[in-house]
């Protein structure tokens, strides 16, 4: 094996061992998150632009997901600053990216 063969090697292992560390579940991977339909209906709209290639929407789809990864974070009893409540009231008077209806 050459040894760009051996390192990719090795870095497939690592990649391998943080995606399982990733997929173990904990008891509170179940709890629930405060998200209301109009918050995920926004959130979903803004990603979908993003992956849409509109680039005015790629900076607040990041923010969007900071959002969910707060909101997930305090479903566990996490104290996170910004808090989900914060990086909502950034969201919330953002407009809807075009050819979005709102629900």
């Amino acid at each position: 094996m050459s040894e760009s063969d051996e390192a990719a090697r090795r870095r497939q292992d690592a990649w391998d061992h943080v995606q399982e560390n990733l997929s173990k579940k904990t008891y509170e991977d179940d709890n629930p998150v405060v998200l209301t339909a109009y918050q995920a209906a926004k959130c979903a709209a803004i990603v979908s632009a993003a992956l849409a290639g509109d680039p005015a929407w790629t900076e607040l789809a990041q923010k969007v997901g900071a959002f969910l990864d707060v909101s997930a974070a305090e479903a566990k009893g996490e104290l996170i600053r910004p808090t989900a409540a914060d990086l909502w009231a950034q969201i919330d008077p953002l407009p809807w990216p075009m050819a979005t209806p709102r629900p």
